[in-house]
């Protein structure tokens, strides 16, 4: 292979890895925001439940078999309860700076022009409001 064709070769290459790190991160994220649904759907059935301890374990557990009889493997009991787990966990979060008021937060407490803004912050672009935009995982993070 001569030295042009080589350079095409590697480019293309460069460019098709790149792809397919940018899919594996957009499926990625695409579950991540999905699972943490999931995860609040089952705390709202629960919460619905008299005696929620037996009836949440009695909804995770026909839940996992629905589920694994569905799409299989990846949804045990187990599994379940991790997702209900990644929703409270970052529900609270989120709970908790909505429930700040605009002087509680560490940015209020500098000057505007003090501290730069991010492209992100500067965007009135309404995908940066998504769920996603919630969920920034490195690609270590990312990988399921």
């Amino acid at each position: 292979m001569d030295v042009t064709n080589q350079q095409l070769y590697s480019k293309v290459i460069q460019l098709l890895n790149e792809a397919r790190q940018n899919v594996a991160q957009t499926i990625n994220n695409t579950m991540a925001m999905a699972y943490f649904e999931v995860g609040k759907m089952i705390v709202e059935e629960e919460q619905k439940g008299e005696e929620k301890a037996e009836y949440g374990k009695r909804v995770l557990k026909e839940l996992s078999e629905k589920l694994i009889s569905e799409f299989g493997k990846g949804f045990s009991f187990r599994n379940l309860e991790q997702i209900r787990q990644f929703y409270l966990t970052y529900s609270i979060t989120q709970t908790v700076s909505a429930q700040l008021e605009k002087s509680q937060t560490v940015a209020d407490e500098f000057k505007n022009d003090e501290i730069p803004k991010t492209i992100s912050r500067k965007s009135t672009n309404p995908i940066q409001q998504t769920l996603s935009a919630q969920f920034k995982l490195t690609r270590s993070q990312s990988l399921i």
